[in-house]
């Protein structure tokens, strides 16, 4: 019996230990990470979803759109959110929409390596976002009970018509954003749901998907207004942006008050540190 304690307190006391080393390790990571890192700040965007426009739609549902950041000078693009059903591919009912968010979905491709159009079996959000790193996204898969607090840290459907949405970026970095943006079944006189010669809209599409554009210097304290510079094709995904806005009407306005404005990073809690530490950069 005392020989079987002993072991016991043997094996308490060497488990205790490889836990304190993996936390001094760790911290030191954390330490030398933030350390060498250059400052950054936040680009936080903050947008306005009408419902008296996209519930004049067939859909009667808030609109899918995208945020995006491009550098052409480093030729970086990173997604700072993108709405759940375009980023998941979970469309319910149908395999693909692959003219919710054409334009976006091809930048997206250039920012990920990844050709393929997300898919509900390879789901690209995470990846996309960069909101939840591959160990939190296995921890949910372990752990389904804490799937709706991960949602949030990634790019579920807003529920509330004010959004704010926000990424960290290098001080003093020049950055071109764009929104792009686009609500089901809002058809009109000229994108209508069934053309002359009878051709049917048989996905839903309506009015294409519009993009707003503006720029930002990454230094606290400024701010910027996006100015609606095109749209895509109602019929067809396409890889550019045609500034031809003749016949748009509500799409125009599905989204308002949209605005990007710079700010000092928040602190981050050990939290967060943490998890920060198991992210890829």
């Amino acid at each position: 019996m005392k020989f079987r304690f002993k072991k016991l307190l043997k094996i308490v006391f060497l488990t205790l230990f490889v836990i304190f080393i993996c936390l001094e390790v760790l911290y030191q990571v954390i330490k030398h990470r933030e350390k060498g890192a250059p400052e950054t700040v936040t680009l936080e965007f903050t947008l306005y979803q009408d419902p008296d426009i996209y519930m004049r739609s067939y859909g009667r549902e808030p609109p899918q759109f995208a945020v995006w950041l491009e550098d052409s000078a480093r030729k970086k693009i990173k997604t700072v959110y993108v709405t759940h059903k375009a980023g998941t591919g979970n469309w319910e009912g149908i395999k693909e929409n692959p003219i919710a968010l054409p334009y976006w979905n091809s930048r997206r491709a250039v920012e990920t390596g990844d050709v393929e159009k997300p898919t509900i079996e390879e789901n690209n959000l995470d990846v996309v976002t960069g909101a939840t790193p591959k160990f939190w996204r296995t921890i949910r898969r372990i752990l389904p009970f804490m799937s709706g607090w991960l949602d949030a840290m990634t790019g579920a459907t807003p529920k509330d018509n004010e959004i704010s949405k926000s990424i960290n970026v290098w001080a003093k970095s020049e950055w071109n954003y764009y929104i792009e943006v686009n609500c089901a079944g809002d058809f009109n006189d000229d994108f209508p749901m069934v053309l002359d010669d009878g051709t049917s809209d048989h996905q839903g599409n309506g009015q294409p998907s519009v993009i707003f554009k503006g720029s930002i210097l990454a230094e606290t304290g400024q701010n910027s207004t996006p100015i609606l510079i095109g749209r895509t094709n109602q019929w067809q995904p396409v890889d550019s942006i045609n500034t031809d806005l003749s016949g748009i009407s509500s799409a125009s306005r599905l989204l308002t008050n949209i605005s990007a404005t710079c700010k000092q990073k928040p602190k981050r809690d050990l939290i967060a540190k943490i998890k920060n530490a198991f992210k890829f950069r």
